[in-house]
C-alpha cells in the first residue's frame, strides 16, 4: 500500500459565556498513513473530532464539559479493539453525545472522523458537515445523524466543521480553502473569518499528500543521506539545543534501524558496512552527551536549577506562541500570556535574580502590556474635603458646569470644587439631605435624590417631585431635561414640562428584574449595572443584545460604572481588584488601569478629557488616562 501524508490544521473560535467549541486531534502529530505502530493505534488509527456546545447555563463548568467531551470520545473509541473501528466510532460519538445531554437543555454538536490505514470513517452528530474535494469536485459526504467511509486519495481535502462555521464562512471562501495548496494556507484564509466575532466554532481541515520522495545512494553498504532544515535555538544554555540534537538522533536511529535488514544481506559481501552503522551511533551518541553536558554546565553558570531552568523554557515558549496569535486568535493569546505570567509568579516565589528570567519576565510584561492592555497608572490628591469641614466624608459625586459637586451624607452637606482653580465652597445643606441617596446633573440643572423625593438644587433644594419609600429609589439620572429614576421595579421617566415635571411614566417596554441593579448611565441609552457585574443597555424602551467581552479577569468587590454622550466608552470602577476598566459601547474591552488607591474609592467620573476624578474618604483624586 502506498503510504500518504496527514497534513492539517485547526480552527477554533472564539468563546462565549454560554457557547464554546474543541477540536482534538489523537495522536496530535502529522504521520503517514500506516506509521502507527502500537497495536490500539494500528487497529483505530488516527481519531479526529469537533465538538460544539451552545446555549451552555452553567458558564462556570463549560471548559471543563467541553474537555470531559473529548476525553470521553477517546476513551469509548480506543477502549475496545474487537468492534470494528467504523463500528467502535459510531458507537463512541452516540454514547458520549447522550452522556453528556443527558438531563440537558444544552445543544451539543460533535462530528469525528478516523483514518485508519487508506480509509476514513466518519460520523456527525447534531449538526454539522463533513466536506471534501477531491479532483476540483466538491461534494457533501455527510450530514448530522448519518455515518460515512471510503478509500483515500492522493489530493483529497476533507473539511469537517460545526454548524457556526458555515454560518460564519461564505461559500467563495470554503470554495478557496480547498483550492489552497497546504493547510496553513486554508488557516490563515478562515481563522480571521471566524474570530471577528464570539462563536461555537469548531473545524478541522484535513489533507492527503504524497509522501516526499527522498534521494538516497543504494549502493552496497551506503546510508541514506539526511538532510535536516530544522531551526535550533540556542538560547538558554544550550536546552534547546539538546531537545533539537535528541529528536534528530532518534530521527536518524530510525532510519538506520530500517537498514538493518539491507545490512543484514549485504554483510557477506561488504563486512564493513556493520563498522559503519556502530560508528554512527556511537558517534551520534557522544555528540549528544556533550550537548547534554555543556547543557548542565551552562544552567550551573545561570544559577538556576533544572526545575526552574524547565520552568523558563515554558514561559518563552507560551509567550512565541501567544505572540504569533496576536491578529489571528486574540482570545487564545491572550489566554497563552495569562499561562506565562502564572508561570513567572512561580518563579518568582523562588527569588530568582538570574539575568535572563528578568529579560524573560520583562519582555513578557511588555508584551503583555501591549495585548492585555494592562496600565499601571499612578493618581494623585485633587482636593480633601477636609479643607471645607472637619470629617468630612465624599459618597456621591457629579460633574456639574465647571464643578465637581460631592455629596456628604453623614454630615448632611454639598460641596463643590472648581476643576480648573480649585476654588471651592460648600454649596448647601440642611435637613432635606438626612435622607440625601444620590445626585444627579444635565447642563446647568442639579438635582439630589431622596428617600421622600427630588430636589433642584439651587443653593437652597427645592422639592420637585414627590416620592415615597415604596419608590426604593436605586439611581436617578437627569437627561436632556427629563428625569429617571431606576428602582426594583423598572425605569421611571419624568418628563420635562413647562411648570416642572410631568407624571410618572413606565419606560421599558416589557418588565424587567432589576433587584440586583445597583448604578444607571444614560446616553440616549440607558444603561444599568448589576451585583455580579453584568451590564444592560436599553434603547427606546427595549432591551438591546449586549454583554461585556474580553475581561482579563472577573470583577470582583463593589463596582461603579460611568458613561455619558460625551464618551466613547464605558469604565467600570472594579473596588475588589483595585483597577478601572474601559469598554467600547458595543461591549469590547479596551484596557485596564490599576492602582491601588481604586481600591477604597467610592464614586468617579471621566471628563471627555480623559482626566478621571474618584472619591475615597475626605479625598478627590484625579488622574489622566493613556
Amino acid at each position: 500500500m502506498n503510504k500518504f501524508v496527514l497534513d492539517f490544521a485547526k480552527i477554533v473560535g472564539t468563546p462565549t459565556e454560554n457557547n464554546g467549541a474543541w477540536v482534538h486531534i489523537f495522536p496530535s502529530q502529522k504521520l503517514e498513513v500506516g506509521q502507527l505502530d502500537s497495536e490500539k493505534l494500528a487497529k483505530r488509527g488516527q481519531l479526529f473530532a469537533v465538538v460544539g456546545l451552545k446555549n451552555f447555563t452553567g458558564s462556570n463548568e463549560m471548559m471543563v464539559l467541553g474537555k470531559e467531551i473529548i476525553s470521553r470520545l477517546q476513551e469509548e473509541y480506543y477502549g475496545d479493539l474487537t468492534a470494528s473501528a467504523f463500528d467502535q466510532l459510531k458507537k463512541a460519538v452516540k454514547k458520549v453525545v447522550d452522556e453528556a445531554q443527558e438531563g440537558e437543555t444544552f445543544s451539543l454538536e460533535v462530528g469525528a472522523a478516523a483514518i485508519v490505514g487508506d480509509v476514513l470513517y466518519s460520523v456527525l452528530e447534531n449538526s454539522g458537515k463533513l466536506l471534501v474535494n477531491r479532483g476540483n469536485e466538491k461534494a457533501e459526504l455527510l450530514k448530522p445523524g448519518e455515518a460515512v467511509s471510503g478509500f483515500l486519495q492522493i489530493g483529497d481535502t476533507f473539511l469537517l466543521a460545526t454548524d457556526d462555521f458555515f454560518r460564519l464562512v461564505p461559500p467563495e471562501k470554503i470554495e478557496t480553502t480547498f483550492q489552497a495548496t497546504s493547510c496553513q494556507e486554508a488557516f490563515e484564509t478562515l481563522a480571521p473569518l471566524v474570530h471577528e466575532q464570539p462563536n461555537a466554532v469548531a473545524a478541522i481541515v484535513l489533507q492527503i499528500l504524497p509522501k516526499p520522495t527522498t534521494q538516497v545512494n543504494q549502493g552496497e553498504g551506503s546510508f541514506p543521506r539526511i538532510k535536516t532544515r530544522r531551526k535550533v535555538n540556542l538560547s538558554f544554555g544550550g536546552f534547546r539545543f539538546k531537545q533539537a540534537f535528541s529528536g534528530l538522533t532518534q530521527s536518524l536511529m530510525q532510519k538506520l534501524r530500517k537498514r538493518v535488514i539491507y545490512l543484514k544481506a549485504q554483510k557477506e559481501k561488504n563486512p564493513s558496512s556493520t563498522r559503519n552503522l556502530m560508528t554512527v551511533a556511537f558517534i551520534l551518541l557522544i555528540l549528544l552527551g556533550v550537548s547534554v553536558f555543556f547543557g548542565m554546565r551552562q544552567r550551573q553558570k545561570m544559577g538556576v536549577s533544572s526545575q526552574t531552568y524547565q520552568l523558563m523554557e515554558q514561559i518563552k515558549s507560551k509567550q512565541e506562541e501567544a505572540q504569533a496569535l496576536l491578529t489571528l486568535n486574540p482570545a487564545k493569546s491572550k489566554e497563552l500570556l495569562l499561562e506565562a505570567k502564572s508561570l513567572v509568579d512561580q518563579a518568582d516565589e523562588t527569588d530568582l535574580k538570574n539575568p535572563d528570567f528578568l529579560t524573560l519576565k520583562d519582555s513578557l510584561k511588555t508584551l503583555m502590556d501591549s495585548v492585555l492592555q494592562e496600565h499601571e497608572i499612578s493618581g494623585e490628591v485633587f482636593f480633601d474635603l477636609e479643607i471645607l469641614k472637619k470629617e468630612a466624608k465624599g459618597d456621591s459625586l457629579v460633574f456639574w458646569q465647571d464643578y465637581l459637586v460631592v455629596l456628604d451624607k453623614d454630615k448632611s452637606t454639598l460641596y463643590q470644587v472648581e476643576v480648573e482653580r480649585q476654588k471651592s465652597e460648600i454649596l448647601a445643606g440642611g435637613q432635606e439631605f438626612e435622607q440625601a441617596r444620590v445626585l444627579t446633573s444635565f447642563e446647568d440643572q442639579l438635582y439630589m435624590g431622596g428617600l421622600n423625593g427630588i430636589f433642584k438644587i439651587d443653593h437652597q433644594p427645592e422639592l420637585v417631585i414627590e416620592t415615597d419609600e415604596n419608590s426604593k429609589m436605586i439611581d436617578l439620572v437627569a437627561f436632556a431635561g427629563n428625569l429617571y429614576l431606576l428602582n426594583q421595579t423598572g425605569v421611571w421617566k419624568y418628563p420635562a414640562i413647562e411648570t416642572g415635571f410631568g407624571n410618572q411614566q413606565e419606560w421599558l417596554k416589557e418588565n424587567q428584574g432589576f433587584s440586583q441593579a445597583i448604578q444607571m448611565a444614560i446616553d440616549g441609552s440607558v444603561w444599568v449595572l448589576f451585583q455580579d457585574g453584568e451590564v444592560s443597555r436599553f434603547t427606546q424602551g427595549s432591551k438591546d443584545a449586549f454583554r461585556l467581552t474580553g475581561l482579563n479577569k472577573p470583577f470582583s468587590g463593589n463596582l461603579f460604572f460611568y458613561t455619558s454622550v460625551d464618551l466613547d466608552n464605558v469604565y467600570v470602577l472594579d473596588q475588589g481588584n483595585q483597577r478601572l476598566v474601559s469598554f467600547s459601547k458595543s461591549g469590547e474591552f479596551q484596557a485596564d488601569y490599576h492602582w491601588e488607591q481604586l481600591g477604597q474609592a467610592t464614586d468617579f467620573i471621566v471628563l471627555s478629557d480623559k482626566r478621571v476624578f474618584c472619591l475615597a474618604g475626605s479625598k478627590v483624586y484625579n488622574f489622566k488616562l493613556p
